[in-house]
């Protein structure tokens, strides 16, 4: 498993790339880009929830429980650093976590291997099938979603594993269980991925669903 020296191996957290590589991937990466912030905006795998309590100031009680190189300003800065250099704009990423963060978590039946690993080794692990028509309109756009994201994810991939150390204290055990009272529609997920360039994705979840986990 990867651990924080290694974080950077797919996409530099240490240090920003020059504005001319920022802008080249800006235009380059726009597609997946705009898909991602759709999952974050959704709190897909929790996404949302765990980056707002982990990368942001939550208050000084939450600060004194976090230790280096995991301070709230250690995982703000790779955040940040990896946003620029894959031609990201930070005030977009404030404001879909911001969006995000309050609702229900979602889509871990879907998550990447990686997370689901590092799930299961803390007891987490079972995950319930999408079963009603609703559920199912859901992960369909979900998985759409997720697809169009692929190339991001696959870049962020050991920063976003990072997140899921210890989510118990973070994310409600109930979330993990995808159940009917989900309160994110598949019309609010549909609306979430609009205009994030769902068509023509495929060879992009090439890169990525390779690595995906089957359940």
């Amino acid at each position: 498993m990867m651990n924080n020296t290694s974080i950077g191996a797919i996409v530099s957290t240490s240090s920003q790339i020059s504005t001319a590589g920022h802008n080249t991937a800006k235009v380059a990466l726009a597609i997946p880009r705009a898909a991602f912030i759709a999952l974050i905006r959704l709190n897909v795998w929790g996404l949302a929830t765990l980056i707002s309590k982990r990368a942001f100031l939550v208050d000084a009680a939450t600060t004194a429980t976090q230790k280096a190189p995991n301070m709230w300003w250690d995982l703000q800065a790779k955040w940040r650093n990896a946003w620029w250099n894959i031609g990201g704009n930070w005030d977009e990423f404030v404001s879909a976590v911001n969006a995000g963060k309050g609702k229900k978590a979602l889509g871990f039946k879907l998550a990447p291997a990686g997370i689901k690993t590092k799930l299961k080794e803390q007891g987490i692990g079972s995950y319930s099938a999408l079963g009603s028509i609703e559920e199912q309109g859901i992960g369909i756009t979900l998985e759409a979603g997720i697809a169009a994201a692929s190339a991001i994810i696959a870049l962020l991939l050991p920063l976003l594993t990072l997140m899921f150390d210890n989510v118990k204290k973070d994310i409600p055990a109930s979330d993990f269980e995808e159940a009917a009272t989900s309160t994110t529609s598949s019309t609010e997920a549909s609306s979430s991925m609009a205009g994030a360039g769902l068509i023509g994705v495929a060879a992009l979840a090439a890169i990525y669903f390779g690595t995906m986990s089957k359940k």
